[in-house]
């Protein structure tokens, strides 16, 4: 291939862009072309192969002539929908547009390990013809991780959707369960679904709290300050494959993750790091008390501890010039 078209209609989403950014880079290094298109239309040069982040756009290409196509799935699309929509029919029919997607593709991006191991078993194949590259929009901020009461105040953060899969309730309950046993806490919410959020968290009476949303690139600026983020996910294969992108937003402005285990590919990498906090188990009080109310809360944080950590999950995990290099050489393949 001397070309890659790339097709991405979703531009104003900041997570997709950057990730598509980087598979250009890439496309370059490799000493090919790349252009965005707006539309998939028939193909009549044989040279040319094409970039889609959608099952169903692999087929659009294919039909429009070309010749190589390189998929990127960002998570486990028919169970996601079925969380959505507990329509059986529904996810009957994204398996089987999966499953062609997958024979169709020419080479695959997946979002973790695991998501390789789901597909292989799910559908009884081997994928030799994938890359492995996690969800991150952002690089390392080090002027985020010197504020005065950065690791003094502490602030509780979430950001993001209210998904099913999300489990903004379950995050709102851990909180409860610090806010009745610590004086000084907060939590800061920024969501699109702003009504949404403040009714669940009155549901539960939580008594200091902030709801608002900012667009993505004023959020960095919003939530520096903060020392703790939620990322609380119920133990469903959604959540296994998933890399949630709020992590690398959370790690790259200094803020301490609080996360479930059962997102299994970041904890597998950075289950032996100080500075990140792994819950077993749903808003289980014991586990709440002991690993956050009477550990991290009363630690003392020396900012310059985290930075060095951070770093070299930055350097490795989150690493944009990594991933291109890495890329480029695949690409060549």
């Amino acid at each position: 291939m001397k070309r890659y078209d790339i097709y991405n209609p979703y531009q104003n989403q900041e997570v997709t862009k950057f990730y598509v950014s980087i598979i250009e880079k890439a496309i370059v290094m490799s000493g090919k072309k790349s252009k965005y298109i707006e539309k998939i239309k028939r193909n009549k040069q044989m040279d040319c192969g094409i970039v889609v982040i959608s099952l169903w756009d692999v087929f659009k290409a294919r039909i429009c002539g070309y010749k190589e196509c390189i998929l990127w799935i960002q998570g486990a699309c028919p169970e996601e929908s079925f969380m959505r929509h507990t329509s059986k029919v529904r996810m009957f029919l994204l398996n089987i547009i999966e499953y062609w997607a997958l024979k169709c593709s020419s080479k695959i991006l997946l979002v973790s390990e695991e998501m390789k191991k789901h597909l292989e078993k799910k559908y009884h194949c081997r994928l030799s013809n994938v890359f492995i590259m996690p969800c991150f929009n952002e690089l390392l901020k080090e002027e985020n991780f010197k504020g005065k009461d950065k690791y003094v105040i502490n602030d509780f953060l979430y950001v993001g959707g209210l998904s099913p899969w999300q489990r903004f309730e379950d995050i709102v309950r851990t909180y409860k369960i610090i806010e009745e046993n610590v004086s000084n806490v907060r939590l800061i919410v920024y969501s699109r679904q702003k009504q949404e959020a403040l009714d669940i968290i009155q549901k539960y009476g939580i008594k200091r709290y902030k709801v608002g949303y900012v667009e993505a690139d004023q959020l960095s600026e919003e939530i520096k300050d903060v020392k703790f983020g939620f990322v609380i996910r119920e133990d469903t294969i959604v959540n296994r494959v998933a890399t949630p992108t709020k992590l690398s937003n959370y790690l790259s402005n200094g803020i301490i993750p609080i996360y479930s285990e059962c997102l299994r590919d970041f904890h597998k990498y950075m289950g032996n790091q100080e500075y990140l906090i792994c819950l077993q188990h749903l808003c289980n009080r014991q586990e709440i008390m002991e690993k956050i109310v009477h550990s991290v809360l009363l630690e003392k944080i020396d900012y310059n501890n985290v930075l060095k950590e951070y770093k070299k999950i930055f350097s490795e995990y989150y690493s944009e010039d990594f991933y291109v290099a890495k890329l480029t050489g695949w690409l060549g393949e």
